[in-house]
């Protein structure tokens, strides 16, 4: 009985012994990161990492305008963000890389995160809409539908921003008072004021520029709601979240909220359905009178072809809801969004006159052309670009159903593009015709939700189906015909020193309105992927890769992962962006995290 009790005694002793080394092995492994990186590489691609540059801590272009916290980590969520409160819309609190102290090696990095760019983004807004202004905190909504802001309440919500946000924000007022109560429509500029990225690199030349139009259509309640939440999302997160942040850095965000504002406020007051401006100046006899703006721009205007496939939704008789006007660009609020976009955009891009934009119609515009229009409607859940006036594709329609499918990969909306079974009628004076053919700027429509008052109950998902669209559009707004053909960065994920990410051509723009059909510019493989650390690579030549990886076999999508040098203490900015076997790059993905 003794030796067997001795017996079990030494078998334990063993047995712990084993153990003991089994955990000096594990220790060991941990705390030789170099170990430990290789064999993550050697499971994860097939090519060699190359690093270049040590890391140091991320500084922002102007340190001056912390609105949050600016020490945080941006994470795009796993999985869909809960359902948002439509009268409040829930704060987003960004969540900090989680970090372990570890015992083995105090200097060793553990962070471990994902970004997931298929994702939505989580919407934060300052403002309580519906509340009384007396009750302080909230604006004024519409009768029966707080949740969207009436004129008067969106006038004062910019002129809030303005007081809270003085380096981020301009209002511009335009031109051309409406015809019933003389109101000058506006637009909110949003950008880093104070940094000029044209200083710190000549090349880059002037900051992208992005336009975007709600409500010409009176009845259509939820475009400028949307639009001013997009700005408040915008202006609460610069400095935190670092997609934002470099956005407004290199790009300027133009809204005009309200573009029919006399339509708008006779929703407001009657109710109805009204359409059109409230402009009577045809002495139209007909209780519908007013000129549908979308139909009056000039550029083709009443020129829509019909075909047996396609109607046309445009017309000449002043009681129709599309009634196109006496002439072209007839209308204050035509004339002031027309001269505004004309003023921003380059004059070098464009064709000199619209009569000359109309006979090269089928001229391609450059690759390098800069600018995006977009212009919400509602509704239909649907995005759309050129042509309008006739059932044919652009000659930029490579770029322009790139960017279109993208914006599509965030929301499964549908595709109103020509050549489209979604494409329900043709229309002639649109503004994004007039965008696009006259001035060369990358131009879309989007149909909001599925009503034109679209419940408030049912707001929140129309919020969260249409942001990411926005901030991809900003994200291309310097060259959009160019970066739009580029991979995407779908993943981005740390673990250690170690970068892995997905680059993809393809992924965003599988649709199911092509029948199974990759679109064209997606059968480009990925060539090559470049990390930046700690500094933006639009900003000069002295922003060099922290680290590059060039594809030894180039795929359609790419996942390669890359060793970056030990990182200071601090907070760190990643940017990475990807070119492909065609030698488009696609747009800047952006990545926070602290140390």
């Amino acid at each position: 009985m003794m030796a067997r009790a001795t017996n079990i005694v030494a078998f334990v002793a063993i047995a712990i012994i084993i153990i003991a080394i089994v955990l000096s092995l594990t220790l060991t492994l941990t705390s030789s990161n170099t170990t430990v990186h290789k064999q993550e590489l050697s499971n994860s691609n097939d090519d060699e990492v190359v690093s270049v540059l040590p890391s140091t801590p991320y500084s922002s272009p102007i340190q001056s305008l912390p609105p949050s916290s600016i020490a945080s980590t941006h994470h795009v969520a796993s999985h869909p963000p809960s359902v948002i409160d439509t009268l409040t819309l829930m704060p987003f609190t960004p969540s900090p890389s989680s970090i372990a102290d570890s015992a083995i090696n105090q200097t060793a990095f553990q962070v471990e995160e994902e970004l997931s760019v298929l994702n939505t983004i989580e919407y934060n807004s300052r403002f309580e809409v519906g509340a009384s202004k007396k009750g302080g905190g909230g604006y004024d909504g519409i009768q029966g539908f707080e949740c969207y802001r009436t004129v008067k309440s969106t006038n004062q919500t910019v002129d809030d921003l303005i007081k809270i946000y003085p380096n981020l924000t301009s209002k511009i007022i335009l031109d051309y008072p409406t015809a019933e109560h003389g109101l000058h429509l506006y637009v909110l500029v949003i950008t880093n004021k104070e940094f000029n990225p044209n200083v710190v690199n000549p090349s880059f030349g002037k900051k992208g520029k992005m336009l975007a139009t709600a409500g010409i259509h009176a009845r259509e309640l939820t475009t400028g709601e949307t639009l001013t939440r997009f700005a408040e999302y915008l202006l609460q997160n610069y400095g935190a979240d670092p997609e934002v942040t470099w956005v407004l850095d290199y790009t300027e965000i133009h809204l005009i909220l309200h573009a029919n504002p006399d339509g708008r406020i006779y929703i407001e007051s009657v109710g109805g359905m009204w359409k059109k401006n409230r402009n009577n100046a045809t002495n139209c006899n007909h209780r519908r009178f007013g000129v549908d703006n979308n139909r009056n721009f000039p550029f083709k205007w009443g020129g829509c072809i019909a075909t047996d496939e396609s109607r046309c939704s445009t017309s000449d008789d002043c009681s129709s809801v599309v009634y196109r006007g006496k002439y072209r660009r007839s209308e204050q609020e035509t004339k002031a969004i027309l001269d505004y976009a004309l003023s921003i955009f380059p004059a070098s891009q464009r064709n000199e006159t619209v009569q000359k934009a109309e006979v090269d119609a089928d001229t391609p515009f450059s690759d390098t052309n800069e600018g995006i229009y977009l212009d919400l409607h509602s509704h239909g859940s649907d995005i759309g670009w050129p042509w309008g006036y006739k059932n044919v594709r652009s000659p930029n329609d490579d770029g322009l159903g790139s960017l279109g499918r993208k914006f599509a990969s965030f929301n499964g909306y549908s595709l109103w593009a020509p050549e489209m079974s979604n494409r329900v009628y043709g229309f002639d004076g649109s503004a994004i015709d007039t965008l696009y053919g006259w001035l060369g700027v990358s131009s879309f429509f989007f149909e909001l939700g599925t009503s034109f008052f679209q419940p408030c109950e049912e707001y929140a998902d129309v919020v969260n189906e249409i942001f990411p669209p926005l901030l991809y559009a900003a994200k291309n707004a310097k060259r959009p015909l160019f970066t739009s053909r580029g991979p995407d960065i779908i993943r981005i994920s740390l673990k250690g020193n170690i970068v892995t990410t997905t680059a993809s051509d393809s992924v965003r723009l599988y649709h199911a309105d092509d029948g199974g059909r990759l679109f064209q510019t997606g059968s480009q493989n990925v060539k090559s992927i470049e990390v930046f650390l700690d500094c933006h690579p639009y900003s000069g030549a002295e922003c060099l890769p922290a680290a590059t990886k060039i594809a030894s076999l180039p795929k359609n999508t790419k996942t390669v992962s890359l060793r970056l040098k030990a990182f200071e203490d601090g907070e760190h900015a990643l940017y990475v962006q990807a070119t492909d076997t065609d030698n488009y790059t696609g747009p800047i993905t952006t990545h926070r995290f602290v140390i």
